[in-house]
């Protein structure tokens, strides 16, 4: 249990945490660095079976099923692309959300205007 990140930092395992006595207590104290530590190995933590989430069984998606949502997917972009040239063929092709908006109204709007 030694991870690069500092999740934890012994590579072996308190035996007194095992056991259920560890004389640092349950976390132990904190080190330098504020990363909670114990001389003895490390302190992992355990979770309750009945808190863990139920495991979903994966369902496999049939070759159909796969292929008919690549087109779909396909198209939508196809159509999308679609809409954007001809908006562009319009002259319509100004930047993205929110262009336009506020024009020549100058540096800020409220500055200096009170309540």
């Amino acid at each position: 249990p030694y991870c690069s990140l500092r999740h934890i930092k012994h590579t072996t395992i308190c035996p007194f945490y095992l056991a259920g006595f560890c004389p640092n207590g349950r976390s132990g104290p904190p080190d330098r660095d504020n990363v909670v530590s114990c001389e003895h190995g490390a302190h992992p933590k355990w979770i309750d079976a009945k808190d863990l989430k139920k495991p979903e069984p994966r369902r496999i998606k049939p070759e159909e099923e796969l292929r008919r949502e690549q087109e779909e997917r396909e198209e939508e972009f196809f159509a999308e692309e679609e809409k954007r040239r001809e908006r562009f063929e319009r002259g319509e092709s100004g930047g993205g959300r929110g262009w336009g908006k506020r024009r020549g109204r100058g540096r800020g709007g409220w500055r200096g205007r009170g309540g």
